[in-house]
């Protein structure tokens, strides 16, 4: 957790300075309150970690703050400070594929979303909100219809001077259901953002990713039958279940772990990974061990027998 918000952080940090050179500002940030949490079970045989529930992991920055001023005027500018925000967003759904190798969704890539699947995207101002406010509970799905407590909190924000952008209905995201939208704000040279998922803000996972730069996909029609277009090792089962323990077992084709991997989330014993146990690495709840037998050194490489367990590919082979 604490990595993944020191690599979110200078992430964010970073898109600041590239927007800042984009604007001809300095980039400058202040110092931001971060926060990383997460739902994750961990389950013990005798003392030693066995399994990793991973679920619920959230990144977010609830106080940040930019100092980014024009090179020549000083003044700051209201198109900086929103696209600077854009990719604070888009960072918080990213920086989980990075780091733990699950989707999530973020305001920035729910509209995104909400756009692939030809959800309506509503810019509510006060000028047009007493009538595209009405869009929110008049959905195709009435199961996606915005409550009516989550359009007055709307219509409040829009009334305070917000600009909010945001699908006219909740979307489903992986095995996410929820509202996200964005308020932007410029009042006497004052701007500030939000960045809603949810009762919540920044990026929550929702899903697991089989590449870093994952493309859902839809299947068959309507957004109740969104899946993910990847295939989904047996440890990485929501709750990890035995496979001699009498559950219902995922068919062969789906215990594949992924083909590509990052420097963070691997299958061996990577440096930067954290485990415990046997080990266990203590993201993705895989165990993987790595004994050598024999090693003899020769002139150019040496000749090394050496043996791997790795339970994310585990086989049965019959002779």
């Amino acid at each position: 957790m604490r990595l993944t918000r020191s690599e979110y952080m200078r992430n964010y940090t970073d898109a600041g300075k590239r927007v800042g050179q984009i604007y001809g500002e300095t980039g400058a940030s202040g110092n931001h309150i971060g926060l990383t949490s997460s739902r994750t079970e961990t389950s013990y045989l005798f003392d030693l970690p066995y399994a990793v529930n991973t679920a619920g992991y959230l990144v977010d920055v609830p106080g940040g703050i930019s100092r980014s001023v024009d090179l020549e005027t000083g003044g700051a500018s209201y198109e900086a400070f929103i696209l600077s925000g854009y990719s604070a967003s888009a960072y918080e759904s990213y920086i989980w594929q990075e780091t733990a190798r699950m989707d999530a969704v973020s305001s920035v890539r729910g509209i995104q979303f909400a756009n692939d699947e030809g959800i309506e995207v509503l810019t509510l101002t006060k000028a047009n909100i007493a009538a595209e406010k009405l869009k929110l509970t008049s959905n195709a799905n009435a199961d996606l219809d915005y409550s009516t407590t989550t359009v007055d909190s709307i219509s409040n924000l829009v009334n305070q001077g917000y600009e909010v952008t945001m699908p006219r209905s909740l979307i489903v995201y992986g095995n996410w259901t929820g509202q996200v939208y964005i308020g932007t704000r410029n009042k006497n040279g004052r701007m500030t953002a939000t960045f809603a998922i949810g009762p919540y803000a920044g990026g929550w996972t929702a899903g697991w990713s089989n590449s870093i730069f994952v493309k859902p996909i839809s299947q068959g029609s309507g957004s109740n039958n969104y899946s993910f277009n990847y295939q989904k090792p047996q440890i990485y089962r929501n709750k990890f279940t035995p496979p001699d323990s009498g559950q219902p077992s995922i068919p062969s084709s789906n215990i594949l772990a992924p083909k590509s991997l990052n420097s963070i989330i691997t299958l061996g014993g990577d440096p930067s990974i954290v485990t415990a146990g046997d080990p266990v690495n203590m993201v993705t709840g895989n165990m993987y061990l790595t004994e050598r037998d024999i090693a003899i050194k020769g002139r150019g490489l040496p000749i090394v027998f050496e043996r791997t367990y790795n339970r994310a590919c585990s086989k049965n082979i019959t002779n």
